[in-house]
């Protein structure tokens, strides 16, 4: 193996196909990846690669790759350049906006600032120039009911203090499959005598390393009542900071009380001494934290219930902005690209708290109301969508109904590297590079997941397969069609990142 990459350039970025983020070495002969391993410095990963990591020589080769603009004709797919393309797209949106207003225009985008920032960044950019309200994520059903609802509880958000907890409460949540250095501060602190929970309904390998309470799935928030009834009953709970730091106590006081252990036991299937015996130990350990689960808790329909009621387990017993507890992250700023618009987005009556709490510029519509709006033009019609990062036709819920409603449309597009499901409802799509093919910034905000605060520079590693283009670039070139210009001033990858940095006083040298 050494001879063969005797001639081999390594070169240090990070990997972008999940949250993660983990480093790698990237291989590179004659311009070509060739092999990738983990980052043995990197904090996160620790020289360790998940399945998608060690396959990214696979993913950036893919002879599925999208490689050119293509536009739909007759049911067909035909190649077309990038300015037929983008004078399209241009000549449809201004005509929609010109008879409809520019709220007829929806932007989805399926990563919203964590793996693909620039990404994110760039599409709202491009909606706030256009002037549409409807800005739209996969966050509509996933892990900013997380967020919103320790925004609602604390005033901001707050993530767990793994690496110093006395007691860990791995609710939902199995790291050993997707954050490992979770698992790996998790099995450090079982050895310096920890106490380990598990909640799930799944026997997760570290379930054996402490006491597994194997609920019924969909009932969290249920166990989690219970653990309350048993802490506020027996007088468990920091007196002391719930005089001083909450309100309505006696109102949570009151509400648990008809959530006995053994009520709990036939919602939830755990036994009621179980739950009982892990109130007491969640309890008398300062320095606790819950790690919870997004797919198994975020994805739930009362996902923003479990996670008031997991906060609430973290406040009653002072668990919060103590060592081992909920703690308070620091994310580096970086200049926000985002441009103000006035009307509010599609699902704001419906799901306030999901608009109000990203504030004015930030303001997200909610994608889960967007099939209904675009089918019943109520209470406006939406005519056109533009997507990047993401594939709504297959991961938001009720598929049927959004696939019906894509297909109303006067005009889809999609940005992906991929032909997705939501590509073969599309008008026209636009081939996206890989985060291997650009310059970005990588590890940022990794905090909200891990407690870590970093940034490292994401190395372009090879050229752009095809006419594929970063996406920030296809922001940019279709805001420029459109007369956006100003808005739109870097040419480059670095000009690009350069501007994100300023506020954080770190340049890329």
């Amino acid at each position: 193996m050494e001879d063969m990459l005797e001639d081999t350039q390594v070169v240090k970025t990070d990997c972008a196909l999940c949250v993660n983020c983990c480093g790698i070495n990237a291989y590179v002969r004659e311009g070509k990846l060739v092999k990738v391993e983990g980052m043995q410095e990197h904090p996160i990963n620790r020289g360790g690669l998940c399945p998608k990591g060690e396959k990214l020589v696979e993913y950036v080769y893919s002879p599925d790759r999208l490689k050119y603009p293509m536009k739909k004709e007759n049911g067909n797919w035909t190649r077309i350049s990038w300015d037929e393309a983008l004078d399209t797209i241009a000549a449809k949106i201004t005509e929609l906006k010109e008879k409809y207003g520019a709220r007829a225009l929806a932007v989805y985008c399926g990563s919203v600032g964590v793996e693909h920032l620039e990404a994110a960044f760039f599409a709202q950019r491009f909606r706030g120039a256009y002037g549409t309200p409807n800005f739209l994520s996969v966050e509509s059903g996933c892990f900013r009911q997380r967020i919103l609802t320790r925004q609602m509880t604390f005033g901001r958000y707050i993530t767990e203090d793994v690496e110093k907890a006395n007691c860990i409460v791995l609710w939902g949540h199995n790291p050993d499959a997707s954050r490992w250095l979770v698992a790996d501060w998790t099995r450090e602190a079982v050895k310096k005598g920890a106490k380990l929970i598990v909640v799930d309904p799944r026997r997760i390998p570290l379930a054996k390393e402490g006491i597994h309470l194997q609920l019924r799935p969909g009932t969290d928030c249920a166990l989690a009542l219970g653990m309350l009834n048993v802490i506020i009953s027996e007088g468990l709970y920091d007196k002391e900071f719930v005089e001083e730091w909450t309100v309505g106590f006696d109102k949570l006081k009151e509400h648990v009380k008809q959530y006995s252990p053994e009520r709990v036991e036939e919602i939830t299937w755990v036994p009621a001494s179980d739950i009982k015996k892990c109130a007491r130990i969640f309890a008398t350990h300062k320095g606790a934290s819950i790690v919870q689960g997004t797919c198994s808790l975020d994805r739930q329909f009362n996902d923003v219930q479990n996670t008031r009621a997991l906060a609430t387990l973290q406040i009653v017993t002072g668990n919060i902005e103590v060592p081992g507890g909920w703690v308070a992250n620091r994310i580096i700023p970086l200049t926000d690209l985002r441009m103000p618009v006035e009307e509010k987005p599609i699902g704001t009556d419906e799901y306030p708290l999901h608009n109000e709490l990203w504030g004015r510029v930030a303001a997200y519509g909610h994608a889960m109301v967007l099939p209904d709006v675009i089918l019943s033009e109520k209470p406006y019609p939406i005519k056109a969508l533009i997507v990047t990062a993401g594939n709504p036709a297959l991961t938001m819920p009720d598929s049927k109904t959004y696939k019906k409603a894509l297909e109303k449309l006067d005009l889809v597009v999609t940005i992906d590297l991929f032909m997705t499901e939501t590509g073969e409802l599309s008008d026209i799509v636009l081939p996206a590079c890989s985060f291997l093919e650009q310059t970005g910034i990588g590890g940022y905000p990794i905090g909200l997941m891990h407690g870590i605060s970093y940034m490292m520079l994401r190395r372009k590693i090879i050229e752009p397969i095809g006419e594929s283009m970063p996406d920030w670039k296809i922001w940019s070139e279709l805001g420029r069609k459109m007369g956006y210009a100003e808005y739109f001033p870097w040419k480059t990858d670095e000009e690009m990142v350069e501007h994100l940095l300023e506020p954080s006083k770190v340049t890329m040298k």
